[in-house]
């Protein structure tokens, strides 16, 4: 009888520590040869959204760590809204070192579904890890007071911040925060992750100038009126960061963010003033925002043409809008000053990038 051919056996990695092993790791040993080859599959990581859970609680149990109430000393409220407090405070971890933190406490009274709404934002946030997304610290769940804990950002909302400080920047300190939200709204894309609310109040800034996204608790509803605006857990949101096609279709897609995030781009560059000004939400809907009055022009030895335009992420058809730049250009570094985020601070005067229509 003919020898049968001797096949590669596929065996689970043996190697401890093996950032595959999870996914079952495969090493494909061949007796003929003295070495192994190691074969790896591609890792691929999706966002999971925990309202596709039959048990809502299920996801905050497997996706969100619990913190010990005595763990947590909160010192004083720092914002309110229609679910609650948020506050400043200390969080101390065994074998870790104090740190701040920012809590939101859900408001006493709540209902279960309440609860579960108001958790499911820390099983949406636990699945980020991306130095431009706030990053979660843990959820309080085993106490009366329910809390989600994540890190605390000293500067606050990008909109309250750039009108706290308007014209103290210069344009590539400015361009620099803009590549960090790009950053950030690229790595939530490549997840799967469409985040239907980007806007400067829901960018949050540390003592930096580092930009995060941030609030991933809000599920939207058009209301049948003209001039509505999306219904959230937190009151009524303006469509002026809505794609039209958001509006007319309640299409959602990594496209309708970057038409959002060509409003952020006019909120930075103006200061955190209102988009659209006083016009109505009838008026804004598939318009283009004007040039704010201090609206920068490129210098004539500029760098070019480097960023993402306004006008290639405010393609305004409903059916052009897979004509945007795509979410993965929104990170384009524009000057090397933008490279790292930490040195924004100390940027000085700089050749100014094309931002123009």
């Amino acid at each position: 009888m003919a020898p049968q051919p001797v096949l590669p056996l596929p065996i689970l990695c043996p190697v401890a520590g093996c950032p595959s092993s999870q996914q079952g790791c495969l090493r494909v040993l061949i007796p003929s040869l003295p070495f192994e080859t190691p074969v790896k599959f591609p890792e691929s990581k999706f966002y999971v959204d925990p309202h596709t859970y039959e048990d809502p609680c299920q996801a905050v149990h497997e996706l969100t760590r619990e913190i010990e109430a005595s763990r947590i000393k909160i010192e004083k409220v720092i914002g309110s809204g229609e679910s609650g407090e948020v506050c400043y405070g200390r969080l101390k971890l065994p074998g870790k070192r104090e740190i701040p933190v920012a809590i939101k406490a859900l408001k006493a009274g709540y209902t279960e579904k309440q609860r579960q709404d108001f958790l499911s934002e820390a099983s949406i946030m636990a699945q980020f890890d991306h130095p431009n997304v706030i990053h979660l610290e843990g959820v309080v769940t085993r106490s009366k007071l329910v809390m989600i804990v994540t890190e605390y950002m000293e500067n606050g909302s990008l909109d309250t911040f750039l009108r706290k400080h308007d014209g103290q920047f210069t344009i590539i300190q400015l361009v620099g925060m803009l590549r960090g939200i790009g950053a950030g709204m690229r790595y939530l894309s490549d997840l799967g992750y469409v985040h239907r609310d980007l806007a400067a109040r829901n960018i949050l800034v540390n003592s930096n100038l580092v930009c995060k996204v941030s609030d991933f608790g809000l599920s939207r509803i058009l209301e049948d009126e003209p001039d509505a605006a999306y219904t959230t857990m937190g009151g009524k949101i303006p469509i002026r960061w809505t794609a039209p096609e958001a509006i007319a279709y309640r299409k959602f897609s990594s496209a309708s963010d970057v038409w959002s995030y060509g409003i952020v781009m006019w909120e930075v560059l103006a200061y955190g003033e209102r988009p659209y000004w006083n016009m109505t939400n009838r008026d804004v809907s598939g318009a283009k925002p004007a040039p704010p009055p201090a609206f920068p022009r490129p210098s004539r030895q500029g760098p070019g043409n480097r960023g993402p335009k306004l006008s290639s992420c405010l393609s305004s058809h409903p059916h052009r809008a897979v004509h945007r730049v795509h979410v993965s250009s929104l990170a384009t570094a524009v000057h090397p000053c933008t490279a790292q985020p930490l040195p924004l601070q100390s940027c000085g005067t700089q050749e100014w990038p094309e931002l123009l229509y």
